[in-house]
């Protein structure tokens, strides 16, 4: 599949080759439309965003604390 998106999942969203093959039959197949994948992609990134910025923020306070 020569997509962005796909590549995006490839190499970094999409763990098992089980989902890979489902993103393929879906776009290959099913035909899913871009605006879709686009839209499921952008909630994935903006899920691991959040969580990487919490978890940023609780460790910015451990590493204050130790150079104190």
């Amino acid at each position: 599949v020569d997509c962005p998106l796909f590549l995006l999942h490839y190499y970094l969203l999409t763990e098992s080759d089980e989902e890979m093959e489902e993103l393929r039959q879906d776009c290959r197949v099913t035909c899913k439309s871009c605006d879709e994948c686009k839209m499921e992609t952008a909630a994935i990134v903006n899920r691991f965003l959040r969580k990487h910025q919490r978890r940023r923020k609780l460790m910015g306070k451990s590493v204050e604390r130790m150079l104190e």
